[in-house]
């Protein structure tokens, strides 16, 4: 596969990853018009985004490690065409029954798509610089896509959320005709003809339930007896999991990846730093305490974006001469750094004094940190369970974004309430705590990053070769 063939296969395995959280953005921005179009009741309103998130963080790791099993290629065509017509479908609804209905089955399409995207761009290059230099520049892709979508879905929106919706059909289009001539199908070498059919159940089951109770847990009470039932189905869920394929012979969700040391920990500080979440009270202040318009919103992060591709590309340098490891523990860093700067704006703030120099060193950080975890979750994995370990690391983010944006603003109201009336400077003062508890929570990662994570080692035998230069670069520079 000659090198423009693989950077055509890079660009567009990148916009089939970002169209996914970027369409969940798009229908959080269109959450208010969707419930006054169709009449949403309060009782049926969370389910806009928990439905989607209950599928979704379910089928996350059946999705990964289907593709191993029948082909990535394959799988991520399927969950894009579910992904398109669920859009369409959903543009059409007429009633809130309906609406929830496709999305939960997009939940289940981009679950099928996510993790096969990067499980595929991850068997396409040799760990070491190729890999490096390649989710470098998928950083800078998505940094593209980025701007392409919060220049659009502003506009887009103002003509109504159903033409917000339509707008993915074409793109998932594109985006499949490209993924069908230039991406290369790949998937695990091992024979099997017994399908883990329990497994798979459960392993709904299992990470549906959790990825449902950690983001509801604060809106009905973290000790109600829903909260609490939920919490002991959770852990029968999972306890028949791990019974069930510890006596298989051919696993779905092989347990032998909870053995690496380095994977416990990057599981574990993708999910920390998902639950810090700057996004969510960065968007909140803009537009509650400074009173941007949610299109101005949007724009006012676009030379973020800038700045993040540019950051991106000088981490490939680092990656190849410290290693992933020290570089997410130095973008951690940074992180903490630009969100303690966004604890000290109030509703004076100046955009280019206060909101820019912040979001520069947070947004880039958030871009590098992505990258690092990204490539630590691949590193010394087999390519036959490259699927089935990106899973994890989406439903890890998931986990972390519905943990984090609750806690975040059960932390705000619980803050401007303990000064009294709800006033501006109070909510202000709110606001300075969600942000010390993004950081506290960045921190954490930081801690339980450096005490489990240890430098990774190659995948002893690769079961398919890798379609590049294999580079004699390993990941982490040898002591």
């Amino acid at each position: 596969m000659n090198r423009s063939k693989l950077l055509l296969a890079l660009i567009v395995l990148t916009f089939a990853q970002y169209i996914v959280p970027y369409d969940y953005i798009a229908i959080s921005l269109a959450t208010p018009k969707i419930r006054d179009s169709l009449h949403f009741s309060p009782a049926l309103l969370p389910w806009i985004l928990g439905g989607y998130v209950l599928t979704f963080g379910g089928f996350l790791i059946l999705g990964g490690r289907l593709g191993d099993l029948y082909g990535r290629k394959r799988i991520l065509l399927t969950g894009l065409a579910i992904f398109a017509t669920c859009s369409i479908l959903t543009a059409f609804a007429k009633t809130p029954e309906t609406f929830l209905a496709f999305r939960f089955l997009k939940g289940i399409g981009s679950a099928l798509l996510s993790p096969n995207a990067l499980a595929s761009m991850t068997v396409l290059f040799p760990e070491g610089r190729e890999r490096n230099k390649s989710f470098g520049l998928s950083s800078v892709f998505g940094g593209a896509f980025a701007i392409g979508f919060f220049l659009l879905a502003g506009n887009i929106l103002s003509y109504g959320w159903q033409d917000l919706l339509i707008a993915n059909v074409p793109l998932a289009l594109v985006i499949g005709l490209a993924v069908w001539k230039w991406v290369p199908e790949s998937k695990s070498q091992r024979a099997t003809t017994q399908f883990d059919f329990a497994s798979a159940i459960l392993s709904i089951l299992s990470f549906g339930t959790l990825s449902f109770t950690v983001a509801n847990s604060f809106r009905i009470g973290l000790t109600s007896p829903v909260s609490l039932g939920l919490t002991a189905l959770v852990i029968v869920f999972f306890t028949a999991l791990t019974y069930v394929e510890k006596r298989h012979a051919f696993p779905l969700v092989p347990l032998r990846l909870l053995k690496v040391r380095h994977l416990v920990g990057v599981y574990l500080v993708t999910f920390l730093w998902s639950a810090s979440n700057t996004h969510y009270p960065l968007n909140l202040f803009l537009q509650d305490i400074l009173k941007y318009t949610p299109q101005i919103a949007s724009l006012a992060q676009l030379p973020t974006i800038f700045t993040g591709a540019i950051a991106s590309l000088l981490a490939v340098r680092l990656l190849n001469r410290y290693g992933a490891v020290r570089v997410l523990f130095g973008a951690l860093i940074t992180e903490m750094i630009g969100i303690a700067i966004y604890a000290f704006m109030n509703e004076h703030s100046h955009y280019w004094t206060h909101l820019f120099p912040a979001a520069v060193v947070a947004s880039s950080s958030f871009l590098v940190i992505w990258m690092a975890v990204r490539l630590l979750g691949s590193s010394g994995i087999p390519n036959e369970d490259q699927g089935v370990a990106s899973g994890a690391i989406y439903a890890m983010q998931q986990l972390g974004n519905s943990f984090g944006i609750p806690t975040l603003a059960a932390v705000l109201n619980a803050a401007t309430l303990s000064q009294g009336p709800k006033t501006l400077e109070h909510t202000v003062y709110g606001f300075h705590w969600m942000f010390v508890t993004s950081i506290v929570l960045v921190f954490l990662a930081f801690v339980g990053g450096a005490l489990i994570i240890r430098k990774p080692v190659r995948a002893s035998k690769p079961l398919l070769e890798p379609l590049f230069v294999r580079s004699e670069v390993s990941p982490e520079p040898v002591a």
